[in-house]
């Protein structure tokens, strides 16, 4: 990991962290793997902290520093076991502060195992138990936390329609242009399914309110480490209420560390206390078809320009050239993989 002192980035932000964990000489690492913010390692001879800063908030878009602060503001009261702690946050500065969590992470060495899935079900089903005291602290909607499957559809036209290979490196411009062709003929086909099923009343578009729940959105092993207190969660910048069935079938889609979907009614029985089960498994029959093209979309942000510059500015270890070339891979790999939710 790079070191690196936060005056390179702010110099208030290293008098800030020394008012929050004293004075002493401190280490200051950056940490890889964020693809929107910048997370650095805190220590000093009696602290250790993540500290993590936030881009300003985006037009039209949920504020992901009050996501992330409201968030673990509550999760901190009704499944503190399954969180790090929130130590400090400034709102001016958007920094946070929270704890360090001392553990492994999940990977091809690592895998999730049942008791992992069922620490991943009891962290949801805490966070809805009282869905009237978590809406005084929780007031947003997850990210893209659309409660109509028209709304979703939209989305993912808009990001297909992003997509680009103008800005790429030359050698890989066909594959890129190939992969957006065979991305559209896929959406095509999903797109034209949901409206027709809609309109034959197969499925209703608007979920009705009353049955969204509290997501921590982006859910999963990708975002968990094994400690020695059992699996914790963290990175929680896109939470917010959701529709559930999205929530249910973003935990089983995200590329990452993959889940079993063997495992998909325990999780769905985590979120009862938000909907009925049979509404919840018809929403995502239809609704995990969209999500699927969408993570396709999220992996291939690299064939949008501004955010490739993005991802390149807080992962500072990577070349463009090799982030390309592994999110390209990826793509083709989970747009071969859409038997597991019905696609050709």
């Amino acid at each position: 990991m790079a070191q690196q002192h936060l005056t390179a980035i702010a110099p208030e932000l290293e008098a800030w962290g020394k008012n929050q964990f004293g004075s002493g000489d401190a280490i200051i690492t950056s940490q890889s793997g964020g693809a929107n913010n910048q997370v650095y390692l805190w220590e000093n001879s009696s602290n250790r902290a993540i500290v993590k800063l936030y881009g300003p908030p985006k037009l039209g878009l949920s504020d992901r520093f009050i996501a992330e602060t409201e968030f673990l503001e509550y999760a901190n009261t009704v499944a503190g076991d399954f969180v790090p702690q929130l130590l400090n946050c400034d709102a001016d500065l958007r920094v946070v502060a929270m704890e360090y969590i001392e553990g492994r992470n999940f990977g091809a060495k690592n895998k999730p195992t049942l008791a992992d899935i069922q620490r991943a079900s009891e962290f949801l089903a805490l966070l809805n138990i009282d869905q009237n005291s978590a809406r005084q602290v929780i007031k947003n909607r997850a990210a893209d936390g659309f409660f109509g499957l028209t709304e979703h559809a939209e989305n993912i036209e808009q990001r297909i329609a992003n997509l680009s290979s103008h800005h790429l490196p030359q050698e890989f411009r066909k594959p890129s242009n190939i992969l957006i062709s065979n991305l559209k003929r896929i959406w095509l086909d999903v797109s034209s399914r949901l409206a027709t099923s809609i309109s034959n009343s197969e499925v209703v578009d608007q979920l009705d309110e009353k049955y969204c729940c509290l997501s921590p959105s982006d859910f999963g092993f990708h975002n968990a480490v094994s400690s020695a207190d059992g699996t914790k969660f963290y990175d929680f910048e896109f939470a917010g209420w959701d529709d559930p069935a999205k929530a249910i079938a973003d935990f089983f889609l995200q590329p990452r560390i993959r889940v079993s979907t063997e495992h998909m009614s325990l999780m769905q029985k985590a979120i009862a206390s938000s909907i009925p089960i049979d509404i919840l498994q018809q929403r995502a029959k239809f609704l995990s078809p969209i999500l699927q093209v969408k993570w396709i979309t999220i992996v291939l942000a690299v064939l949008r320009p501004q955010r490739l510059e993005t991802m390149l500015k807080v992962n500072v270890n990577r070349t463009a050239e090799g982030l390309i070339r592994e999110r390209l891979k990826l793509g083709n790999e989970l747009l071969t993989e859409g038997a597991i939710v019905g696609l050709p």
